[in-house]
């Protein structure tokens, strides 16, 4: 598991792809040209019900539309420039896949972790694009906030897994996911030395929301 996170860090473009048939023929500029409240609309117009199923298929597609225009974006940027946020996004992509995989077996899982983890390109992107390429995310966050944030939360989980109780392979599991979430941190902190003040802060942010998040979602929470 953890060679396969290795492997998503260096993850190419054409390895998440876009397919406008699960779209109704829509582009992937259209449907996030339309914002995704209104695409969530339409695509549930479209299939006629209101599931788990196709709220995690809406915001799937969504996402896979919002990483091809953020590549398309990232294209006009110079060389270096580009090795710098390829390395940031890949390490935002594996962060929050796996940081919700996790958060859903440490809470006791449930039906609402579907479309939260089906969401996961999508919550990277969004934010991945409001940050580095319309620079307009405003969150800034310290070391020293964020650093407080992670040990709240990891207490948190340990404390619902004792409760928890978990089975061997569900706590190889659980390891297997918190050591990508480690790499994933770690690949954004060597990448710090090539992004500017704001924007260490702004990933800052994005992480201690992301973390934050699990206060909502434990056990008894």
């Amino acid at each position: 598991m953890l060679a396969f996170a290795a492997l998503l860090l260096t993850l190419q473009d054409d390895e998440i792809r876009f397919n406008p048939a699960d779209a109704y023929g829509k582009t992937a500029n259209e449907v996030v040209s339309m914002g995704y409240d209104k695409w969530d609309k339409f695509y549930h117009n479209k299939v006629g019900d209101y599931t788990t199923a196709s709220m995690s298929n809406s915001i799937s597609i969504f996402g896979t539309a919002l990483y091809e225009t953020n590549s398309q974006a990232l294209q006009k940027l110079d060389e270096k420039r580009q090795a710098t946020l390829k390395t940031v996004r890949n390490a935002l992509l594996l962060l929050v896949s796996e940081y919700n995989g996790l958060a859903s077996m440490t809470s006791g899982g449930g039906t609402m972790w579907i479309p939260l983890r089906a969401g996961s390109i999508y919550e990277s992107e969004k934010y991945f694009k409001d940050q580095f390429l319309a620079k307009k995310y405003k969150g800034q966050t310290s070391d020293k906030d964020m650093s407080a944030r992670l040990e709240k939360t990891g207490k948190l989980m340990q404390e619902d897994i004792v409760a928890l109780a978990p089975s061997r392979d569900e706590l190889l599991s659980m390891k297997e996911s918190n050591d990508s979430v480690i790499l994933a941190l770690s690949a954004l902190i060597k990448a710090r030395a090539e992004l500017s003040g704001v924007e260490v802060a702004g990933i800052n942010h994005f992480v201690y929301t992301l973390f934050k998040g699990y206060d909502e979602v434990r056990l008894g929470g």
